[in-house]
C-alpha cells in the first residue's frame, strides 16, 4: 500500500512508462557503442568498452545484491526503506573494491584498466539509482523510472558524444557522462523519492547481518547470471582479440533492445505475481505461464521483424561488418533468450526456491563456458551465440520446471 497521498497507477500505465524509459535508456547506450566506432579509429575503443561493461556487469551484481525483486517483492515489509538504501551503500563499496582488484590483475593494458575503473564510476550511480526504482516501483509509480531513464539517456548520450568528438578520450566520455547521469540522482531522483521516504538510510548490525544471509544466495546467484553473458564474452575476448569482440558488441548491442522490451513489459509484473503467490498459488501458476508464452512470442515475432532490417541497417553505420552480419538474427535470440531467463530467474526469488536458483544460474554459467570453445572452432563468431543461446534456454526449462513442481 502507497504510505502517501501520491495516486497508484495502473498496471498498464507502469508498464507503459517503464517500457518506454527504459528502452530510451538503452536506446541512447546502443548509440554510445555506435558513437565509440564511428569517432574513433578501428574498433579498439569499441573492444575496450566492452571489456569495461562486462566488468560493470560483475559490479551491478555484487553491488545491487539483487536485492531489487526480493525488495519489490517483499510485501510483509520485513526489511525497512531505509535498511535497503544502507544497506545499497555498503554493497556499492564491497563492489568497488573487489571490482578495482579484479580489473587490475585482468587487464595490464593501462588503456583498459583506466576505462575498466572509470566506466565502475557509471555502474556506481546506476546501481544506486536502483534501490531508489524499487520504492517506486513498489508503490506503483513507476511512471518516476521512465521519466528518469529519459532523462539519463539524453544526458549521457550528450556528455558522451561532446567527450569523444572534443578530446577524443574514451576515458573523459565515460567521466562526462557519468557526470550526467549523478545530477539526474541528485536532481530528479531524491526529489521524487521524498515523496515515499524521508530522514538518512540507516541500518543496525542485526539488520545487516539478517539481509545479508538472506540475499547472499540471491546475489551469488545474480552473480553467475551475470557472468554467463560477461565471462563469456570477456573469454572471448581473450582467445579472439579485442578487434572481434567490438564487432560481436557492434552487432550485439541493438539486439538488446528487444531484451529490454522483454524485460521491462514483464517487471512491472513483479508486484501482481509476489500478491497472486502469497493470496493464490493457482493464480501466480497461471499469470506466469501467461507470461512466459507471451515472452516466446514476442521473441519470434521480434526476430522475424528486426532481422531484415539489422542486416540491412548495420552495415551502413558500422564499417566492414557485412561478412558477419549473418549472425544478427542468432544474437537476437541468445539476447532474447537472456530476457525470458531473466523472467525465470525473479520468479525463483519471488518463490523464495534460492537453492534451486543458485543451481539454475551455476548451471547455465558452466554449459557456457564449456560448450564456447567448440562452438567458436565450429562456427566462428556464431558460437558465441549458440553457447548463451544453449545455456539461457537449458536454464530456463530446468528453473520453470522446477516452479511448476513446487507450487503443485
Amino acid at each position: 500500500m502507497n504510505p502517501t497521498n501520491t495516486e497508484e497507477l495502473s498496471l498498464k500505465a507502469n508498464a507503459f512508462w517503464n517500457t518506454f524509459g527504459c528502452i530510451f535508456y538503452l536506446g541512447c547506450q546502443w548509440l554510445i557503442t555506435v558513437l565509440v566506432v564511428t569517432l574513433s579509429k578501428g574498433y579498439a575503443n569499441s573492444g575496450a568498452l566492452s571489456l569495461a561493461m562486462s566488468v560493470g556487469l560483475i559490479f551491478t551484481a555484487i553491488g545491487s545484491y539483487n536485492m531489487r525483486t526480493y525488495q519489490v517483492s517483499d510485501t510483509q515489509n520485513r526489511y525497512s526503506d531505509s535498511s535497503y538504501i544502507a544497506f545499497r551503500f555498503l554493497t556499492l563499496f564491497l563492489s568497488l573494491g573487489i571490482c578495482f582488484i579484479y580489473s587490475s590483475v585482468m587487464y595490464k593494458d593501462v588503456q583498459i584498466l583506466g576505462t575498466c575503473i572509470c566506466y565502475l564510476v557509471f555502474k556506481f550511480d546506476e546501481t544506486l539509482v536502483d534501490v531508489m526504482y524499487g520504492i517506486y516501483q513498489k508503490n506503483l509509480r513507476m511512471d518516476y523510472i521512465g521519466k528518469s531513464q529519459i532523462l539519463r539517456g539524453f544526458l549521457s548520450l550528450s556528455f558522451f558524444s561532446i567527450g569523444l568528438s572534443f578530446t577524443s578520450s574514451l576515458i573523459f566520455s565515460i567521466l562526462l557522462m557519468s557526470f550526467g547521469c549523478i545530477l539526474v540522482t541528485i536532481l530528479f531522483d531524491r526529489k521524487h523519492l521524498q515523496l515515499f521516504y524521508r530522514g538518512l538510510p540507516t541500518i543496525d548490525i542485526a539488520t545487516a547481518k539478517s539481509m545479508i544471509i538472506t540475499c547472499t544466495p540471491v546475489m551469488i546467484a545474480c552473480l553467475f547470471n551475470t557472468a554467463i553473458a560477461s565471462a563469456s564474452r570477456q573469454l572471448f575476448g581473450i582467445n579472439q582479440g579485442t578487434e572481434l569482440l567490438g564487432i560481436y558488441s557492434a552487432l550485439a548491442t541493438p539486439a538488446v533492445l528487444i531484451q529490454a522490451g522483454i524485460t521491462y513489459i514483464y517487471s512491472p509484473w513483479i508486484s501482481s505475481l509476489s500478491r497472486n503467490l502469497a493470496s493464490d498459488k493457482y493464480l501466480f501458476k497461471r499469470n506466469l505461464n501467461k507470461l512466459v508464452l507471451a515472452l516466446i512470442g514476442i521473441t519470434i515475432l521480434g526476430t522475424l521483424l528486426l532481422a531484415p532490417l539489422g542486416t540491412y541497417l548495420l552495415p551502413l553505420v558500422y564499417p566492414n561488418i557485412s561478412k558477419h552480419i549473418w549472425t544478427f538474427p542468432f544474437v537476437l535470440l541468445a539476447t532474447s533468450a537472456t530476457a525470458v531467463f531473466g523472467l525465470i530467474h525473479n520468479c525463483l526469488i519471488i518463490n523464495r526456491s534460492l537453492i534451486t536458483l543458485l543451481i539454475v544460474n551455476a548451471g547455465a554459467l558452466v554449459l557456457a563456458l564449456a560448450t564456447q570453445a567448440p562452438f567458436v572452432s565450429a562456427c566462428g563468431l556464431n558460437g558465441l551465440n549458440l553457447s548463451l543461446l544453449l545455456s539461457y534456454t537449458t536454464a530456463s526449462a530446468a528453473g520453470y520446471l522446477s516452479l511448476v513442481q513446487k507450487l503443485r
